[in-house]
């Protein structure tokens, strides 16, 4: 019999302890090698750049605030000390691949270290969109034919270009930081969506839906 004190119901954007028991889709990231990659850093950015342009097009139809969010990247990139940092690791020797790796996880690491955890998501879109050049190889959309709730360690705003947003009731996120622009997209398109929750990620097999004891935890 299900005991009602053990079940919280829980609407949108919320951070609690303990571990999510709900019907789920888990969303990986994909693990390529990129570090053939044999163009230099201006064709690279620029590529980027181009990549994200057509991006913040599509954006404007999902939501007005992603389109900004992914317009403000462009400051980033374009910075002029991003281009002399990865220069001065090329001079050492340092492929472009492995110095862009190098640039931005000691970026990430900086603000981790000062709990700029909302910046430091940003920073690891703006990696992925550089790493995604590297690849070569264009993300695709999600498809689902069913309602999910979607879990991941990472979320940032450009995933938001690649879900079906129509099937995604809840996400849940094993990292996150209330004043993120992940947290603030979903309260605009009103998604529910919980943050630094414990999640097994390992124990979890994608791309096939698994479904949860719904007894514990309920996102409505």
């Amino acid at each position: 019999m299900l005991d009602k004190a053990l079940t919280q119901y829980l609407s949108g954007i919320c951070m609690v302890p303990g571990q999510i028991v709900a019907p789920s889709y888990l969303l990986t990231a994909p693990v390529e090698h990129y570090h053939t990659y044999a163009h230099n850093f201006d064709t690279l950015r620029e590529h980027v750049i181009k990549t994200l342009d057509d991006d913040i097009k599509v954006a404007v139809e999902v939501s007005p605030v992603l389109a900004l969010i992914l317009s403000s990247y462009k400051e980033v990139i374009n910075d002029n000390n991003f281009k002399q940092n990865i220069e001065e690791l090329s001079l050492i020797g340092m492929p472009l691949p492995k110095a862009i790796d190098e640039y931005f996880e000691h970026v990430m690491m900086t603000l981790s270290e000062y709990q700029y955890l909302d910046k430091k998501n940003d920073i690891r879109d703006i990696y992925v969109r550089f790493q995604t050049a590297m690849y070569l190889t264009p993300r695709e959309t999600i498809s689902l034919d069913h309602d999910v709730i979607l879990v991941c360690q990472h979320l940032t705003v450009s995933d938001f270009l690649f879900l079906p947003l129509e099937r995604v009731k809840a996400f849940v996120i094993t990292t996150g930081h209330r004043t993120s622009h992940v947290v603030e997209l979903a309260e605009q398109l009103n998604i529910p969506m919980v943050i630094q929750m414990h999640v097994d990620i390992l124990s979890l097999k994608h791309p096939v839906p698994l479904s949860l004891n719904e007894q514990v935890i309920t996102l409505i």
